[in-house]
């Protein structure tokens, strides 16, 4: 898991959080995957993973879906 690299993997959630709103739907599904292999380091972009589940494109919403499972959130 790309998660286990501890400070490197906390350095790229703002850039890849950032690629999840480029109006290109492949980018924003591949940042969203990326994300999700992070783990819990990419805690920090649930919320912006939260509105791509109403993404236009089927892919980013899937993607979506499987990387906030993969940041282990606990239930509120």
């Amino acid at each position: 898991m790309i998660g286990s690299h501890g400070r490197l993997a906390a350095d790229a959630v703002p850039p890849l959080t950032a690629l999840l709103s480029d109006a290109d739907p492949s980018l924003r599904a591949t940042a969203a995957e990326t994300l999700g292999k992070l783990g819990p380091a990419a805690q920090p972009a649930s919320e912006s993973l939260v509105k791509l589940l109403d993404d236009e494109a089927p892919a980013v919403r899937a993607a979506s879906v499987a990387a906030l499972g993969g940041l282990e959130l606990e239930a509120s």
